[in-house]
């Protein structure tokens, strides 16, 4: 990797860890300004809660992007039309959240900040591209009517599938780092850098929302999202800030969100409802109806996220009309068993019970002998990375901006219901060194039975958890380690690598180091489970190895 992409990856991760750092100090404030003001969501017959929540997210998460991009980019024009857009969706968004706007009234002032951005900044749609195999669909005169539209339409998808606690962040998530991809490789370095500042923020908004939420986004925290989303998608299929980049790979990005609204909207014009009336057939609602629990069903939705940023990426050269096919053809697919399967009932644990399933000190001698067995693979683990580990500049800067995700998000004065955040955060650590011992490509009779040792581990694992209900329980992972264990092999290996021609880690090499994070993650989680804690001292542990990782790289 060249010392010119080398610095710049330097600069977004100052950017993503000033969004992270912002979104962590404003996330509770937020909190306590919504329980002082009475930014209460309470339940109802829609509702998946049953206790009142906060909802004034929205307001930390919008004020982390304006901040960060304040503090590290130039005001252009572009920005500043950004800025006065989002600002103007904080305030409605929160007159919504704490009175009540009527739908169409909503709808319109939706419309207010696209048009700021449009005139404001001159970008706009001037194609739909090639979409039904006859020629270019150019919208001329259209272009930036059409373009308000489609960025409200972006807006609303996003509103409309923040249903479940930690959905609509979590996808938005996902989509921002396929956005960041597209926009950095194609040149778009402005919009690569919102996409990193997006990502930032809601990994630390996504610590107080992963299920059960303790903060809400509310109407102001997911239009601010659509808005962000929309003026990215249209930004980075321009041609005058970058390589021009097809609208139909963008819309694959965010292509579950969007047909889901039409699909929606759709049904209750058929049956003769107001579009703007609320019901439960969302894309979410019916895996709820199928008979997921809450968690898997968010987890679920995660990864057909994943599917669809990662088809973007891989069918990117294809021709538009294709590329649109197979996205259509996966959709009603997906929906279609959805909507056939009849309504069952399944018992199926959530997070907060198998975050509360813990093995006590005198339990049996199996789980006994497990725990330390996994925490032998762990720390020998440790010391087979620091062997034959091989760190150049850019692993030491990745050693350093992990270390300090750590200590910025782990929850050092938590307790046992910040598990969840706590093991997910080390399993990124772990993930993160199987990916350096890969990279350094040592080759050792020892290290081939060590590896051995570990898979055997991950066999252990998996077998426990399909005979004994009580390792199901510990070792299931939760919506959030579900986004980690799948975002990690998937894209890191499927597109970062590819994006920045890292053969090393492609999407073949990248199984391997994967099945090892799995295995090692396993057995870690039974003995943070046995020692029913947090284990800090575990958590601190990973963080100075980092550091000494990234000082070896240096030196």
């Amino acid at each position: 990797m060249s010392a010119a992409i080398l610095l710049e990856l330097f600069y977004l991760g100052i950017v993503l860890f000033t969004s992270l750092g912002l979104s962590l100090l404003l996330t509770p404030l937020s909190m306590k300004l919504a329980m002082k003001y009475g930014f209460m969501d309470i339940p109802d017959k829609r509702k998946v809660h049953k206790e009142p929540v906060p909802r004034l997210g929205g307001l930390a998460i919008g004020m982390s992007l304006i901040l960060t991009l304040i503090l590290n980019v130039h005001l252009s024009r572009l920005i500043i039309s950004y800025i006065v857009g989002l600002l103007f969706i904080l305030l409605f968004g929160m007159l919504d959240d704490k009175r009540g706007l009527s739908p169409r009234l909503k709808y319109l002032l939706q419309l207010v900040p696209p048009a700021i951005f449009v005139f404001g900044s001159g970008i706009y749609l001037t194609s739909f591209g090639d979409l039904l195999g006859i020629g270019e669909i150019r919208l001329g005169a259209l272009g930036p009517l059409l373009t308000l539209f489609c960025m409200a339409g972006v807006m609303n998808a996003i509103n409309l599938s923040d249903g479940l606690d930690g959905l609509a962040a979590g996808k938005c998530l996902i989509c921002a780092g396929y956005l960041f991809i597209f926009a950095y490789v194609s040149g778009h370095y402005l919009f690569a850098i919102v996409s990193t500042a997006v990502f930032g923020a809601l990994l630390g908004f996504l610590a107080f929302n992963t299920h059960p939420a303790r903060l809400f986004m509310g109407d102001s925290g997911s239009l601010a999202l659509g808005y962000t989303m929309a003026v990215t998608t249209v930004g980075i299929v321009q041609a005058s800030y970058g390589h021009p980049v097809r609208p139909i790979s963008m819309a694959m990005v965010l292509a579950l969100p969007i047909f889901d609204t039409l699909v929606v909207m759709g049904r209750r014009i058929l049956t003769g409802k107001s579009i703007f009336s609320p019901d439960k057939t969302h894309f979410h609602h019916l895996l709820l109806r199928v008979g997921f629990s809450h968690p898997t069903a968010v987890g679920i939705i995660y990864v057909i996220t994943f599917l669809f940023g990662t088809l973007a990426w891989s069918m990117r050269d294809l021709p538009d009309y294709l590329q649109f096919g197979v996205a259509l053809l996966l959709l009603f697919l997906t929906y279609a068993y959805l909507v056939l399967n009849k309504e069952v009932s399944h018992d199926v644990p959530g997070e907060a019970e198998r975050g509360n399933v813990s093995f006590k000190k005198g339990s049996s001698v199996p789980s006994y002998i497990l725990s330390k067995f996994s925490f032998g693979i762990l720390g020998s683990f440790l010391v087979v990375v620091a062997i034959f580990a091989k760190p150049d500049p850019t692993i030491s800067l990745l050693a350093f901006g992990i270390s300090l995700l750590m200590v910025l998000i782990f929850p050092w004065r938590g307790k046992k219901n910040d598990m969840i955040m706590g093991h997910g955060l080390m399993y990124i650590a772990i993930f993160f060194l199987t990916c350096v011992l890969t990279v350094s490509k040592p080759s050792s009779a020892l290290l081939n039975v060590y590896n051995s040792l570990v898979l055997s581990l991950g066999v252990i694992c998996l077998v426990l958890i399909f005979t004994d209900p009580k390792y199901r329980l510990i070792m299931m992972p939760s919506t959030y380690e579900v986004l980690l264990i799948i975002f990690s092999p998937l894209f890191v290996g499927h597109v970062f690598s590819e994006a920045f021609s890292i053969e090393k880690l492609n999407k073949f090499n990248i199984i391997f180091p994967s099945m090892l994070s799995v295995s090692i993650y396993g057995g870690l989680k039974v003995y943070l489970r046995r020692r029913c804690g947090l284990n800090k001292k575990l958590a601190l542990l990973f963080v100075l190895f980092l550091i000494a990782l990234g000082m070896k790289g240096i030196l």
